[in-house]
């Protein structure tokens, strides 16, 4: 009887401690969010700005020139006597072609990567850093082809809708492994959630995690996107997510 309540005790004990690591985790989860979409929305910003600052230094004042050569001649194209018009039309194809490379040139710094240095990618890389817990839990993040930045708001959703999954898997899946790949197929973002936890059956779901399950299925279809669950008792859960971008 004694050995019974000692280990009914023990039993307590580790299930108050799992239940306060689970607040912690679930703190330091919701910390992360509101770090993340700050740095998310600061990032767009910052891209923006740095963009506006480019097209006006590198590019507003050659177009400024060529308008100017345009208006001298518009305004003299029928007076024979001025000169060097040959060379001033020159000029201003060369300076179009410079305008034109210019653009080419910002283009492909932002296709690049160059101003992508904030935003989802990052943010869930950070997330998924600060959720890993040693040998407990490792998450392990894979990306291919989300060189550019998406739409901020966009992000900012898609961005909760996994830490809401991951939180879940942490929650309730008793997972180590965690793995979240985002491709961008043809502007179609797939991504894929897998963990190697205790898995569950699909069927038979408590009200309150359907209820988080089908509230992420509506923000998705509100994005015109596709929400797909397959678990197995014993063998883990694999979550596949497509949205149009």
């Amino acid at each position: 009887m004694l050995i019974y309540k000692n280990t009914r005790r023990k039993q307590r004990i580790a299930e108050q401690e799992r239940q306060i690591e689970i607040q912690k985790t679930e703190k330091l989860l919701k910390d992360q969010e509101l770090t993340a979409i700050d740095a998310m929305i600061s990032g767009q910003e910052k891209e923006r700005q740095r963009l506006a600052n480019e097209l006006h230094d590198n590019l507003g004042s050659t177009l400024a020139t060529v308008k100017l050569h345009f208006q001298h001649l518009t305004k003299n194209r029928n007076n024979s006597k001025i000169e060097n018009l040959e060379e001033l039309y020159a000029k201003t194809d060369h300076l179009l072609e410079e305008a034109y490379q210019k653009v080419r040139t910002i283009a492909h710094e932002k296709n690049s990567g160059v101003m992508a240095n904030q935003g989802l990618l990052p943010a869930i890389k950070k997330f998924a850093k600060k959720a890993s817990n040693g040998d407990a839990l490792q998450i392990v993040v894979q990306d291919y082809g989300l060189e550019e930045r998406l739409d901020n708001a966009l992000e900012i959703s898609i961005f909760r809708m996994i830490q809401e999954l991951i939180t879940n898997i942490i929650k309730h899946a008793n997972a180590t492994e965690v793995h979240i790949s985002l491709t961008n197929h043809d502007s179609l973002l797939n991504i894929i959630i897998e963990d190697n936890g205790k898995g569950f059956d699909t069927k038979v779901i408590s009200q309150k995690d359907g209820m988080g399950l089908r509230t992420i299925e509506k923000r998705i279809e509100h994005l015109e996107g596709t929400f797909e669950i397959d678990s197995t008792i014993g063998k883990g859960t694999n979550i596949i997510i497509n949205i149009p971008i």
